[in-house]
């Protein structure tokens, strides 16, 4: 691997651990918000908040984490499906663990999300968001 792409990786890797930290207070403070004190179902909630999380990271991957040449309607169809399938494979998986273990919903939504997070890193890094090595000003600076 060049050393240009060994950079653009770990840069990508760094912004997108903090993109998960990110994610995961926003995740769990809106399951909060929406279940606690809202008055939502488990399940309702973590719909909301997955949404909610969702959107949010997906213009900070973008426009912060996975900088490209391309354009975002070049991207954009990969996008989609990137973020459904995630979201769903997310949901299905927190939804029913909340509701059996729901004392510990922070902790599900975490051990969820760290998984899911280097799946999600390898298809944003190589199928979403492809970066070209002709265009050295997509790598971070």
């Amino acid at each position: 691997m060049k050393a240009l792409k060994k950079k653009v990786i770990a840069w990508r890797a760094l912004w997108f651990v903090v993109g998960g930290g990110i994610s995961s207070s926003l995740n769990g403070g809106a399951y909060h918000f929406l279940h606690f004190k809202a008055g939502l179902r488990p399940p309702v909630a973590y719909a909301f908040s997955l949404s909610m999380t969702m959107a949010v990271l997906s213009m900070w991957n973008y426009h912060v984490n996975f900088r490209t040449q391309h354009r975002f309607r070049e991207c954009l169809l990969r996008y989609v499906i990137a973020v459904c399938l995630c979201t769903l494979a997310n949901y299905a998986i927190v939804a029913p663990l909340i509701r059996s273990w729901g004392k510990y919903w922070f902790f599900l939504i975490l051990l969820v999300q760290m998984p899911m997070g280097l799946f999600k890193f390898s298809l944003y890094h190589f199928w979403v968001y492809p970066r070209d090595d002709e265009f050295p000003e997509s790598e971070p600076g």
